[in-house]
């Protein structure tokens, strides 16, 4: 019997204040996607939205990721030095897939690695796809597999990204460990951050679909979470989704006030204080899993109105 847990991730960064729901039709026209060989660039127009990277790491990143007026809303480290941002954590790379697999470390990178195997970008579609494997360091053993597709769109004042995953074991059974250290997440820009980085800095909001708020979202079950803040000026946010569909719907959260926003449905000890290996998860060979998420870049006079909505459109997909 085959397991099918759907995998998306849908990157919308807003520009627009306060737009109401009728218009936040899809665009797919404009958009530039040229895969140079160790990464693929993505423009609307003339302006850089974001660089998948899969050759620079031990794994792919989305890196940078340009919301509202071209700002920069993940932190710079350690791709790049910019005066403001701590450099804990080197493994948070702006936005990425990460975990402990089968007792492999993918997450700080320590001990496995995310390897391209192959890449084909169709403009016309505005998308790409890619396969990966995903390595053990001392040994090149492949763990499992991955298929993965982004799409870009766009609608008035937003861009998005649809991002299907499909992960596959290589050979034998492959286990998602129960920790709290991972999945899908970002590093969040420091304004964003709900703990600010000196007396001076600006302080972030985050908040959850349940309206929690603070470090009291860490480990809770939500349809969403959001970090807001002002970044060169402009209200912005940035708001990750969980699909209806997802194993474990709604998702318990990985979300620190340090700028660390992560959906991780498989740290159920940690996050619910269930027994050990509470919320590991066994891939058998022949099986797949799939998720999906999305993530939303705002700006301008957003509110969880807009939020909600574009979350019901989020879950109406079902590819």
């Amino acid at each position: 019997m085959q397991i099918l847990i759907r995998f998306t991730v849908a990157l919308v960064i807003a520009t627009f204040a306060n737009p109401g729901p009728s218009s936040l039709s899809a665009q797919y026209d404009n958009f530039h996607i040229n895969d140079t060989g160790k990464s693929v660039i993505v423009k609307i127009g003339q302006d850089h939205f974001t660089t998948y990277d899969y050759s620079s790491h031990a794994k792919p990143i989305f890196y940078p990721l340009m919301g509202p007026k071209q700002i920069a809303m993940t932190r710079n480290h350690p791709m790049k030095t910019v005066d403001g941002e701590q450099k804990d954590h080197p493994h948070h790379k702006s936005m990425w897939i990460g975990h402990e697999i089968s007792d492999v470390d993918f997450w700080s990178e320590k001990g496995g690695r995310v390897k391209l195997t192959d890449i084909k970008v169709e403009e016309s579609n505005a998308s790409f796809l890619a396969n990966h494997e995903w390595l053990k360091n001392d040994t090149d053993e492949i763990v499992m597999r991955d298929q993965f597709t982004a799409r870009f769109s766009q609608k008035p004042n937003a861009r998005i990204i649809d991002v299907n995953v499909e992960f596959l074991p290589a050979k034998k059974l492959v286990k998602f460990v129960d920790t709290k250290e991972g999945f899908f997440a970002l590093r969040v820009h420091p304004n964003l951050r709900g703990k600010p980085v000196s007396d001076s800095s600006p302080r972030g909001i985050m908040t959850n679909s349940n309206g929690q708020s603070g470090k009291g979202i860490w480990g809770k079950k939500a349809r969403w979470v959001d970090y807001s803040g002002e970044i060169n000026s402009t209200d912005c946010g940035i708001t990750v989704m969980d699909h209806p569909s997802n194993f474990r719907h709604p998702t318990t959260w990985h979300a620190r006030d340090y700028g660390l926003l992560a959906a991780n449905p498989f740290g159920l000890h940690y996050f619910q204080k269930k027994t050990k290996r509470a919320g590991e998860y066994e891939l058998k060979p022949g099986n797949s899993l799939k998720l999906k998420y999305r993530v939303v870049l705002h700006a301008g006079n957003w509110g969880k109105n807009n939020t909600e909505s574009l979350f019901r459109e989020f879950a109406k997909q079902n590819h």
